[in-house]
């Protein structure tokens, strides 16, 4: 979906040995030493539970298609995560079971490097205005960026509508999800259905009444949000089941304060997922906004040209304002410009492209899988190079 740079002379894998250096001079305490040596150790025992409980069906398909057997490839992930501290899933979702892509493994970000990134280059000062999704529209508000309607919150046992919000309760389609929570974990659309709120969890209707009864009693620690179901933009409604489908377009801060854009995935919801995050993934060419296949969360080997549920297709399909959602994450990121990198969720609604959250950790996997092309084939790494060099020399 992009064009590979002809030259390049800082590397994921530069980038790589200045985070491990800048990472361990940072956490030197003794202190900090044994914490990390405690979460590599927990790092180090959740892949090896992973290569052994994995689905069986990854590996058949390994075999059946490229002839090595569950064996080897078992030993192969083994070697990668103790030698080289790649991840037990990247074996199957990079294809490293293939020569080509084995050899090109330095050259792919993976989590644990973005993680050392983010903590090198942020500071615990903004940071509530990333983590807490009220705190987020408030600001996004604030800077007239376009975001997504926020009704109101749960907080400390009560109901607080979003300033000029009279009604939190209105008589429409809502979705709820904790304030402060990732990877749609513990989101809940409520349906508006003959004078009650409907969840297909629960028997009966809720009136507005027992429905705020209900959500101030979930046992998230800050709260849930209340907003409006999205409704996709027309262009959009055939790549999806109803649920919302976005772009998480990640974009950077540069050395010389710039706003530039690395890449960007159109995540699609199918079957009966009411959230994306375990949906359709597919690369967003960024010049016009136009799809490749798509590629499940699950790390199949199969793509999808068509959505499995409306049969239409998804290759080739131009997003609709993708101008003014490359403009709005632009506008976005230079009114975040404490964070170095940022992910941003948009959805493309018939009012314009609009904010609905952004993310500190933008998942490494999501904007290389879809591409079937390691990071290194874009700016990202040249950008963060300069970017800590210019840091340390302005201290």
């Amino acid at each position: 979906m992009e064009d590979k740079k002809d030259s390049r002379t800082e590397s994921i894998q530069v980038l790589r040995r200045i985070l491990g250096r800048k990472f361990r001079a940072k956490t030197g305490s003794k202190t900090r030493i044994v914490a990390r040596l405690v979460a590599q150790s927990l790092w180090y025992w959740r892949q090896l539970k992973g290569i052994y409980s994995k689905p069986a069906s990854l590996a058949q398909e390994v075999w059946d298609n490229y002839q090595i057997s569950p064996l080897a490839q078992n030993l192969m992930q083994l070697r990668l995560c103790l030698l080289e501290g790649i991840s037990a899933i990247a074996y199957y979702r990079y294809r490293f079971y293939i020569q080509e892509n084995y050899a090109n493994r330095n050259k792919y970000l993976y989590g644990k490097d973005l993680n050392k990134l983010v903590w090198l280059t942020e500071t615990e000062n903004d940071l509530d205005i990333i983590k807490d999704k009220w705190e987020f529209s408030h600001f996004c508000d604030s800077q007239d960026l376009p975001v997504v309607v926020v009704f109101g919150r749960t907080i400390r046992g009560e109901i607080k509508p979003w300033p000029g919000i009279n009604n939190v309760f209105k008589k429409q389609d809502l979705f709820v999800k904790p304030v402060s929570g990732t990877r749609g974990e513990g989101c809940e659309l409520w349906r508006w259905c003959g004078g009650g709120y409907v969840n297909s969890k629960y028997d009966g209707k809720f009136s507005a009444e027992s429905f705020a009864q209900y959500l101030v009693g979930l046992p998230h620690r800050d709260g849930v949000l209340i907003q409006p179901k999205v409704l996709n933009h027309d262009g959009l409604v055939a790549l999806s089941n109803g649920a919302a489908v976005t772009a998480r377009i990640v974009s950077v801060i540069t050395a010389t304060g710039d706003v530039q854009i690395i890449r960007a995935v159109c995540k699609m919801p199918f079957g009966r997922h009411y959230t994306n995050n375990l949906g359709l993934n597919s690369a967003i060419n960024l010049p016009d906004g136009c799809l490749g296949p798509a590629y499940r969360f699950h790390p199949g080997i199969a793509a999808y040209t068509n959505h499995p549920d409306t049969g239409e297709s998804i290759e080739g399909v131009h997003l609709p304002d993708w101008e003014q959602a490359k403009a709005l994450v632009v506008a976005a990121h230079h009114a975040f410009s404490a964070f170095f990198s940022l992910g941003w969720d948009v959805v493309f609604t018939q009012n314009g492209p609009k904010l609905l959250e952004v993310n500190r950790f933008w998942d490494t996997d999501l904007m290389q899988f879809p591409f079937q092309a390691p990071l290194e084939d874009s700016d990202f790494a040249r950008i963060a190079i300069d970017k800590i060099k210019h840091d340390l020399n302005h201290r």
